[in-house]
């Protein structure tokens, strides 16, 4: 098989003879360049992503040009996560677990009734256990690990 000389052209998706005594094709694609796709405030795509530098998984990066991670994402996702329980009408206390939960855990409570809060806490790895006084309903109870004391 020959060799084919070719120029490379986007825009259609065929081979045109140019030269045929030095046997130069043109090439021409169907792909389109970002540079021709427009968007409605006028700005190509080659301007809008060609802004972007790269990904990161840093969660301290300042920068404009950078996009964040899918595991970047999961992790300010699990961050923001409220890990949820029910104390049973009567019941004094309650486990939560979870293995973002450690003896070095800043935690957040929450409940469902207005002004309860626990009377005492104990946490050990992957869980924490919370005592109320009785209630006479039902309620939700719930813990945020703030994150972690070094």
């Amino acid at each position: 098989m020959a060799t084919i000389n070719e120029q490379v052209v986007t825009g259609r998706a065929h081979r045109v003879l140019i030269d045929k005594a030095a046997k130069l094709w043109q090439k021409i694609s169907f792909w389109t360049k970002a540079s021709d796709v427009e968007f409605n405030d006028g700005n190509t795509a080659e301007i809008k992503v060609g802004a972007i530098t790269g990904i990161t998984s840093s969660l301290n990066s300042t920068s404009n040009s950078m996009a964040l991670s899918a595991s970047a994402g999961k992790a300010i996702n699990d961050s923001l996560k409220i890990i949820t329980s029910t104390l049973a009408a009567g019941a004094t206390s309650i486990t939560i677990s979870d293995q973002q939960i450690t003896t070095n855990s800043a935690l957040s409570f929450y409940t469902s009734i207005y002004g309860v809060s626990p009377s005492a806490v104990t946490v050990s790895n992957g869980s924490v256990t919370l005592t109320f006084d009785a209630q006479e309903i039902t309620m939700e109870v719930g813990v945020h690990v703030d994150g972690q004391f070094i």
